[in-house]
């Protein structure tokens, strides 16, 4: 219950907020607050970095290890880059570049496989949504030059470990996927409701690993704790969202 309330803390300030939006104006103003304060965070953590240490990495944010904080740093790069490229004024449309670019560049600080995936499905959907001017696919493009400029050797490396065989990955991504089989072993137990919400840390010291270890995966950790049910209704909540917002994306309101 206590992982409910905390829970209810984000969620129901969410629906109040975003129920109160009237239009496109509402909504512009409450992402240019998503992307200045992300870039102004970001601008700490380099500035944090090329002073000889990388909080990104060694910390993350917040509460969040550089796992989640890369997480976070991805979810506002998607509204960053579309702040860039749809602002009329040039002033802004330089603020919301510098903030795309510092929100890129500490992504790649955090050394995190899972959010380098999402930069890439960032670059997809984006390619997929937006409309297809040459001054749209010319920044989605900078964007992705600056991406592949922005990977050094150390999270290359990491990353090409996401996809190596079995005998060729590191003890992290090894241990990622003992983790996730573990879950589904664990929901297919229990494959109706779980074993309830926030307990896969409590007994992850069962399948012999530290007592409050993360699955490091949102879906096979809510797998194992509310079970198929659970994941079908957090998988429906994200498609009735885009299959809504499709038609706004393809300008045809």
């Amino acid at each position: 219950w206590a992982f409910v309330v905390n829970l209810l803390k984000i969620v129901l300030p969410f629906l109040v907020g975003v129920t109160l939006l009237k239009g496109e104006d509402d909504a512009r103003i409450v992402l240019w607050i998503i992307v200045a304060c992300q870039g102004w965070v970001s601008y700490e953590m380099n500035t944090s970095y090329f002073n000889g240490y990388n909080r990104a990495a060694e910390q993350g944010f917040g509460g969040m290890d550089n796992n989640c904080f890369g997480i976070s740093l991805v979810t506002t790069l998607g509204p960053a880059m579309a702040l860039t490229l749809s602002e009329k004024r040039w002033v802004l449309k330089g603020i919301a570049g510098v903030a795309t670019a510092l929100i890129l560049h500490t992504t790649m600080l955090t050394f995190s496989r899972g959010a380098m995936l999402g930069i890439v499905a960032v670059f997809v959907t984006a390619g997929i949504v937006m409309p297809k001017s040459p001054k749209y696919l010319a920044g989605v493009f900078l964007a992705m030059l600056l991406a592949i400029r922005l990977t050094g050797p150390e999270l290359l490396s990491r990353y090409e470990s996401a996809f190596a065989g079995a005998e060729d990955r590191d003890a992290s991504a090894e241990s990622r996927l003992d983790l996730w089989a573990d879950c589904l072993a664990v929901a297919f137990t229990r494959p109706i409701f779980g074993i309830g919400p926030d307990n896969w840390p409590k007994i992850a010291a069962n399948y012999g690993y530290t007592q409050g270890k993360s699955a490091h995966s949102a879906w096979m950790q809510s797998v194992a704790e509310v079970g198929f049910a659970g994941v079908l209704a957090l998988l429906l909540f994200f498609c009735s969202a885009a299959a809504r917002l499709w038609p706004i994306a393809r300008g045809k309101l």
